[in-house]
């Protein structure tokens, strides 16, 4: 896998990689963001040795991280003891990095100023570069040298007294869990949780045409993504189906994703299929020609209401102006319901009420 290939391609090639059978994949740093591999892999084969260590860690985050199902993930760096380059850089940076994290639980970058680095790693071995007894290359850091190391690790040390006091002084040992407990669910109401997704994909997927269907017991679901099966499904909707060989996608709403389907991909609320349903519904509510798979307004009947009952979902919009003078657009969507024929004299029903006559 090289840069050369689009985002695309590189998504194709590994899903392509048959996850039951030993495996190695050759990359260069273009997969070290973005494309996650815990499913696949669970070893981590560095065979450079890059001069940041905020470089290693983000290769190894895309196999030691949440759903990977190695109790052990491996990470080896692959370098020459020999190597005048080699040896200096995991002297000066790796080693460093390693005692930082043990000690914060966390990486601090490397300096940005440490081009200083470099110049010393170029004057050692281009200008002032010998041959010892042995006819190799010798690092001599001089006195020069030595003290862009020095303030070079100077930096550093006060970037890592500046995280630890910061993790001091953020560090949430007062907060009590029924509080966290009260703030999560008043996020949920605001944003849904993974119920109220499941309900809206598997909803619009039968106006839609998009065929779902219950991959066993858990909740794990095969969304049909070949040819033939999406052909009717509008083309909004297609372009945010991944290509599987198989012809089916395994999906989730699940976090984490149950243990029978560890290939299954979670989606929630921010995932590029539900905001693609999303988009696509609310454009067709608002366009006035057509068929549309939703419409602005209904009428039903049910016996679950003894009187006439009026639903709004409303896309509320506020125009926020700063003290500086700058505008920003805001948006806000409520659910309110009123019982009674005249809307100028409104019962207001409890917004949990609303939202139950929504969903039913």
């Amino acid at each position: 896998i090289t840069s050369r290939m689009g985002d695309d391609e590189r998504q194709a090639k590994i899903q392509e990689i048959n996850g039951d059978l030993p495996r190695v994949l050759v990359s260069t740093d273009c997969l070290s963001e973005g494309i996650n591999l815990q499913h696949v892999f669970d070893a981590v084969l560095h065979y450079d040795l890059p001069w940041n260590p905020n470089r290693l860690e983000q290769r190894e985050g895309r196999v030691d991280r949440f759903n990977q199902p190695s109790k052990v993930v491996k990470s080896i760096r692959y370098y020459s003891p020999e190597n005048p380059v080699d040896g200096v850089v995991l002297e000066v940076l790796l080693n460093k990095a390693r005692t930082i994290h043990k000690a914060l639980g966390t990486y601090v970058p490397v300096p940005e100023e440490s081009q200083s680095v470099f110049e010393a790693l170029l004057n050692s071995l281009f200008l002032r570069g010998r041959r010892d007894q042995n006819d190799q290359l010798r690092f001599d850091f001089e006195i020069d040298d030595l003290q862009r190391k020095q303030q070079l690790q100077e930096r550093w040390d006060r970037d890592v007294e500046r995280e630890r006091i910061n993790r001091t002084r953020f560090a949430q040992r007062s907060l009590k869990p029924a509080e966290v407990r009260a703030e999560l669910e008043s996020i949920d109401e605001v944003l849904g949780d993974s119920d109220a997704v499941r309900h809206f994909v598997l909803a619009a997927a039968q106006r839609l045409d998009l065929q779902i269907s219950k991959a066993g017991d858990k909740d794990v679901y095969n969304v049909a993504v070949a040819s033939t099966a999406i052909a009717t499904v509008p083309p909004a909707i297609s372009f945010a189906l991944p290509p599987v060989k198989s012809g089916k996608w395994k999906i989730t709403f699940s976090s984490p994703t149950p243990d029978c389907a560890e290939d299954a991909e979670y989606i929630g609320r921010n995932h590029k299929l539900v905001a693609a349903i999303s988009r696509y519904l609310i454009e067709e509510a608002l366009a006035e020609n057509g068929n549309p798979a939703v419409s602005r307004c209904g009428v039903i009947r049910s016996k679950r209401i003894a009187n006439r009952t009026t639903i709004l979902l409303l896309r509320i919009r506020y125009l926020l102006k700063k003290p500086d003078g700058h505008t920003q657009m805001s948006e806000e969507v409520l659910v309110m319901g009123y019982e009674g024929s005249k809307p100028s004299l409104p019962k207001w029903l409890p917004d949990s009420e609303s939202l139950r006559l929504l969903a039913e």
